[in-house]
C-alpha cells in the first residue's frame, strides 16, 4: 500500500477520534468529565494534521519540490503540541476526581510547560550539529515525550476500567480496557517508527 494513504487514513483516523471525543464530551459523563477529555481531543485534531502535514512533505519530496527548512521545524511543533495534550489528558485521567486549586494548577502547567520546554532544548542543541537533525528531533521527541504519554494514557485507561467493572459495568470497563492496550499502539507511526 502507498505511504501516502497511510499517512491520509493515519490522519483521518486521529482526526475522527479528536471529533467523537469532543462531541462526546459534551454529553457523557461515564467517560470522564469534559476538561478531562478535551486534551485528548486536541490530541486527535493536532496529530492528525500533523499526519497530514507529513504526508505533503513527504509527496513534496517524492515530486523533489525542495520545501523550506522551517515547515519542517512547523510540523516537529505541532507533533510537540499533540504529544503534550496526550499527557495532559493522561495526567488528568490518573486523578479526575481531585479537585486542584488555581495556585496548584498554575503549578502543575508550568511544570509541564517547563518539562516540554526542557526536552526540546536538550534536543535541539543535542543534534544542531547534525546534517539530517529534523530527523533526529523528530525521533527524540516521539520517544521522550510520546513514549511516557502514551504509556500514561494507557494506564489511566485500565485504571478506568477496572473502576467501571467495580461501578458493576463491565462492558464500559471492556471498552476502557481496549483502549488502555491500544493508545501505545496508535502511538506507533505509520511507516513502523515508534511513537507517533
Amino acid at each position: 500500500m502507498d505511504i501516502t494513504l497511510v499517512y491520509f487514513i493515519y490522519g483521518l483516523a486521529f482526526f475522527s477520534m479528536g471529533l467523537a471525543i469532543l462531541l462526546e464530551s459534551g454529553r457523557s459523563s461515564l467517560l470522564a468529565g469534559a476538561s478531562v477529555l478535551l486534551p485528548l481531543a486536541m490530541f486527535g485534531f493536532v496529530h492528525g494534521g500533523h499526519e497530514w502535514l507529513e504526508m505533503f512533505l513527504y509527496e513534496s519530496g517524492w515530486l523533489e519540490i525542495q520545501y523550506p527548512e522551517f515547515l519542517g521545524w512547523f510540523r516537529i511543533s505541532i507533533l510537540l503540541i499533540s504529544f503534550v495534550s496526550l499527557m495532559i489528558f493522561s495526567l488528568r485521567m490518573l486523578q479526575p476526581e481531585v479537585h486542584i486549586d488555581r495556585k496548584r494548577r498554575i503549578i502543575w502547567i508550568l511544570g509541564l510547560a517547563g518539562y516540554t520546554l526542557l526536552i526540546f532544548l536538550f534536543i535541539v542543541f543535542t543534534w544542531s550539529s547534525h546534517n539530517d537533525r529534523l530527523t533526529h528531533v523528530d525521533a527524540s521527541v516521539r520517544y521522550l515525550l510520546a513514549v511516557p504519554a502514551a504509556a500514561l494514557a494507557g494506564v489511566a485507561m485500565l485504571r478506568r476500567a477496572s473502576q467501571a467493572r467495580h461501578e458493576s459495568n463491565p462492558k464500559l470497563g471492556l471498552s476502557f480496557t481496549g483502549c488502555g492496550g491500544g493508545i501505545p499502539g496508535l502511538c506507533c507511526h505509520p511507516d513502523g517508527r515508534a511513537a507517533g
